[in-house]
Order: structure tokens, then sequence, then C-alpha cells
């Protein structure tokens, strides 16, 4: 089953899920991401970079009909847990599931001009990352969190947050995903004082058949948390497949069987994360 990771590939919740052989993971640098140039045949030196969600939407699509995707686990965080619900409600089937880490219906951000100021370091977007982790999370992680945003060009942080606090909204939307063509998978750390677990579990709950997963001591950028859940994710809908194989009388693959009246949350909570909240 291939699983597609939204975000920069340097990102060690990519490297996570990178670590086990039973997926093909997927990761890409968006342009003017990580070692992607800005695109030919645009003047991006006259214009500011902005990330849309059109844009956002369209490249997730083409990449998957390039590469012959067949429905895959989406994964995303922060701006990736945005477009990763964003994709369920306007892009349905495209994706067999998604799973949202940090997603909200709408993130307010107020001023962001200040992010792209000559007068305003690299540093400070490192500092502002590092303060979304959380304390329990080994040192190293956050550090790294941290290094990766201080890496990118003076105005892609400000073009990023384009998307994610003043395009991305779910509001009045949410309820209109359809999970039987896209399943949607929410989760949220105690620390992050963004995307809030509060917000998270708000747009679980406004989303029919959508699962919440809480993680306390954990932050944005949650890591191997993210991961276990996501390994939960894959096996569930690998066991909804045989399922219908089984059903349809079609010859049925070898996968390992799974308690599909069990939620991903129970599961979670049970065996890997550790005191996950309450479905919704």
């Amino acid at each position: 089953m291939n699983v597609v990771f939204g975000g920069d590939v340097r990102n060690g919740l990519a490297r996570d899920v990178c670590d086990i052989e039973r997926f093909r993971v997927l990761a890409w640098d968006l342009p003017y991401h990580g070692k992607s140039l800005p695109p030919d045949g645009v003047t991006w030196w006259r214009q500011p970079y902005r990330l849309t969600l059109a844009f956002f939407l369209d490249f997730i699509e083409r990449f998957s009909s390039e590469l012959a995707l067949s429905r895959p686990v989406f994964m995303g965080c922060s701006m990736g847990g945005h477009i990763a619900v964003d994709l369920a409600r306007f892009r349905p089937g495209l994706c067999r599931a998604v799973i949202g880490v940090e997603a909200a219906s709408r993130t307010e951000s107020g001023s962001l001009d200040f992010l792209d100021h000559p007068r305003i370091g690299n540093d400070v977007k490192a500092d502002l990352m590092l303060g979304l982790t959380g304390p329990t999370a080994p040192e190293a992680r956050r550090r790294e969190i941290g290094w990766g945003y201080a890496q990118g060009a003076p105005s892609v942080f400000r073009g990023d947050l384009h998307f994610y606090g003043e395009e991305h909204d779910l509001r009045g939307e949410a309820s209109r995903i359809d999970t039987s063509r896209t399943s949607v998978y929410v989760l949220s750390g105690e620390y992050d004082w963004s995307a809030t677990p509060a917000a998270s579990r708000e747009l679980a709950s406004e989303i029919p058949g959508a699962e919440f997963v809480f993680s306390p001591r954990a932050g944005r950028h949650m890591g191997r948390r993210a991961f276990d859940v996501t390994g939960l994710v894959v096996e569930e809908e690998v066991g909804l497949e045989l399922a219908q194989e089984l059903a349809l009388g079609q010859p049925a693959q070898e996968h390992r069987l799974v308690d599909l009246d069990v939620p991903v949350h129970q599961r979670a909570d049970r065996a890997l994360v550790r005191g996950a909240g309450p479905r919704r």
C-alpha cells in the first residue's frame, strides 16, 4: 500500500515512516522547498510566494496521477494536516484515507507579514517551531525541526502560512466530507498551541465517521506517535479492502487481519499512543 507524506522529506515524521518496510512511502519537496527550485517559467523574483489551496490540491492529484497511485493513504502534519482534510472534502476518493496531524477547520493567524521582513532572521522561525513541540520529545529531534524551518528562503515560511492561516477554511464544509469515500483520522498533541487539541477535536466531531486521536505530552511534529497511528490506519484500510474482496468472492491477498469493530483511537490507546482521548 502506498503512503504519501505531505511534507518536506527532511522532516523527522517522514523519516520515521520510512523506517518501516511494509509500506511504499512517498514524500516530496514542494517547489521553493528543500532542494526543489522555484518553477521554470515563473518570474518568482517579481512576485511574493504564496501557497494556495488550489495549487496544493492540484499538485497532490497530479503527483498521484503521474506515479499511477491507486488510492493511497495520505498523511500530513501542520499545513500537511490541513491539506489532508481538504483532500477529503474537495478530492473525495482520491485517497482511501487521510491522516491530518494537527489539523483544524481554521487557524486564525493574524498578521503574518513580519515573518518576511529583513529584520526578522530565520532563527525566529526555528524558535516558533520549537515552541510547538512537546517537552518529552527528544531534544535532538526538536532541534532538527527548528533547523529544517530555518533553512527556507526568507519568503517561504510566510508564503506557506498564506495557505495554513488564510486560505484553509473548512468551517461549514467539514460536515460535507464523505468518509465512505475517504476515511478521515485527526491527530492532536497536547502542547500544540496553533491547531489546538480542542480545535482538532472539534474538526473531527464535525466530520461524520471521522476518528480523533489525542496524544498527551506530545506537541506538533509528534514523530513516532503519528507513525504508530499511521500504521494502525493502514492496517485498518487493508482489513477493509480484504473484507470487501471476501464479500465479492474475489481472491483475497495475504493481509494481517485487524479487528474492524475496534476504532483506531482505541487500538492506539491500548498499544501505541497511551492515553488517546475519547472519540469525539
